[in-house]
């Protein structure tokens, strides 16, 4: 006889046939706790940050949450982008003109709110970004403007990135998702607005863990080999979502090595193409694929003849608009970009083509409490003159990490070292002749983490260094504003010198004119005519 379901009524024999946890399986599970909460104890000197660690769930970026980006009231200011270019521009720019010449509203809802200015002093180093944008936003025949964004975890699960590109795209058209991984490095690497699968059985090699010699990563700091049909990745447009529906150029990035094996190609199920990647020397390369503008899924796969190694796929369109890639990497820091070998990085920056190349680390620098400061900016330098001498047309941003929370005496306030590290920063990025936006202050500068801790609904993770998919959005529509804020007075600037050299040139070429026509008037008669 049984009393409840599966447990026998010989106390000396309790036996669980309802299918629970016991035995070898609860045991296995509890020595797996066991052993993060010893492995998370090693990485956290406070317990207070092993458990806000536990919080954090990058996965959370996948589009469950809206394809919208309303997520609080910031205190929207209609004119906040005009403000802003009033404010910082010398001599009267007509704003106005400057928008519609761009098709942008300046009182669309996208727009409203706090505008961070982006620090360029020499009013050269966006020059080059702001002038494709425009020529974009003109829908001007093959305009497409291209953004690099390297960065670390955040960026890893498309988080700011990912809302930065639908605002862009929305406002200047979408040219495609741009670059992204041939394989998953870590469980949680994601973008936004694309489909993609790809097999677990490629060898992973990257900067974080270097498996190989040579530095022969790609232009996302990672490299994947494969030998046989196992290894492949199925990628494609997105199938729902109003961004990433289309596309009609796509690109597998690769490299040329002796003894190198061979790749097939499919569009849509159909066998397309087969690429030998052999040669006499390790070099990059790219091959392309054009198709109809439309929906579309390709993959690509090792063929067996030899050891392939590829780095990354492109998705574009043949359209004005903008290219976002997304460029992760987990744990990273400015100075692990040094690990790819130069020529090779060199060669997939100059692939990708960018008009603007934006570097956004500094959380994990923040943890290197024995690096001095000077030497963290010259790391910035380094890596900021090799990213300018191998795309010098391009625009070179930098971009400071969030605020981070910590626990003190009075409670939570910003950790000492993040105003110290956005200084160095900046002063690398100008030095260096790139441009500067200042992430911690954009959101709300001292004791923002905390404060957005304490929000609720909450705009970060429990560990107090990420921003939750709300913060998120929430920077990614700052930095859209401060993009369009920077393109705006860009242009209007440019229509005011414009102005002005069409009137100098007025009078240059009618002034002398003016001055002698009275003494080209015909004399008067000595003897008044008489009424008629």
């Amino acid at each position: 006889m049984t009393l409840g379901r599966g447990v026998s009524k010989d106390k000396s024999k309790v036996v669980e046939n309802s299918g629970g946890l016991t035995g070898k399986t609860a045991e296995t599970i509890l020595w797996f706790l066991i052993f993060c909460v010893i492995a998370l104890f090693f990485s956290h000197s406070d317990p207070r940050d092993l458990f806000a660690s536990l919080r954090f769930q990058p996965s959370q970026g996948i589009s469950w949450y809206s394809t919208s980006a309303a997520v609080i009231d910031q205190n929207p200011e209609p004119d906040a982008i005009a403000e802003v270019i009033s404010a910082n521009s010398a001599a009267p720019i007509n704003i106005g003109a400057a928008a519609s010449s761009l098709g942008i509203d300046l009182k669309a809802k996208d727009l409203l709110g706090d505008v961070r200015r982006i620090e360029d002093p020499s009013g050269l180093a966006m020059q080059s970004f702001y002038e494709a944008l425009a020529a974009t936003a003109r829908g001007e025949k093959g305009a497409i403007t291209r953004i690099l964004h390297y960065g670390d975890s955040l960026v890893v699960v498309d988080f700011v990135t990912g809302q930065a590109r639908r605002r862009l795209q929305a406002q200047f058209g979408d040219a495609g998702h741009g670059y992204m991984l041939v394989g998953k490095p870590w469980p949680w690497y994601q973008h936004w607005d694309v489909s993609f699968r790809t097999s677990s059985s490629w060898f992973v090699d990257g900067i974080m863990k270097p498996k190989t010699r040579g530095g022969y990563y790609g232009l996302g700091a990672y490299a994947f080999d494969g030998t046989g049909p196992q290894q492949y990745i199925n990628f494609g447009t997105s199938r729902k979502g109003v961004f990433g529906r289309r596309a009609g150029h796509f690109e597998v990035h690769y490299l040329q090595q002796p003894n190198g094996g061979s790749f097939q190609v499919l569009v849509d199920g159909v066998a397309h193409s087969t690429v030998k990647t052999a040669g006499t020397t390790r070099k990059s390369r790219v091959h392309k694929v054009t198709a109809s503008d439309g929906p579309h899924k390709f993959r690509v796969q090792c063929v067996g003849d030899g050891k392939v190694r590829l780095f990354g796929v492109v998705l574009e369109r043949d359209t004005p608009g903008v290219v976002y890639d997304t460029l992760g990497i987990n744990g990273g820091r400015m100075r692990t970009l040094e690990r790819i070998n130069p020529q090779i990085w060199a060669e997939q920056l100059r692939l990708r083509n960018p008009h603007l190349v934006i570097l956004n680390f500094g959380t994990n620098e923040s943890e290197d409490v024995g690096r001095p400061l000077p030497t963290v900016e010259n790391d910035y330098l380094r890596v900021l003159q090799t990213v300018r001498a191998a795309v010098p047309q391009a625009s070179c941003l930098v971009m400071a990490p969030p605020d981070r929370a910590d626990r003190g005496p009075n409670g939570l306030t910003t950790k000492p070292i993040i105003p110290k590290l956005v200084a160095r920063q900046r002063s690398a990025a100008l030095k260096a002749g790139c441009a500067f936006y200042d992430t911690y202050e954009a959101m709300g500068g001292h004791g923002a983490m905390a404060r957005w801790y304490r929000t609720r609904p909450r705009l970060c993770a429990g560990d107090m260094t990420h921003p939750n998919r709300r913060g998120a959005d929430v920077l990614g529509d700052g930095f859209f504003r401060s993009l369009v804020t920077g393109l705006v007075q860009h242009v209007g600037l440019a229509m005011r010198e414009h102005d002005a050299a069409t009137a100098s040139e007025l009078s240059v070429h009618y002034d002398p004119l003016l001055r002698f026509q009275p003494d080209r008037r015909p004399p008067l008669p000595d003897i008044p005519r008489g009424p008629m």
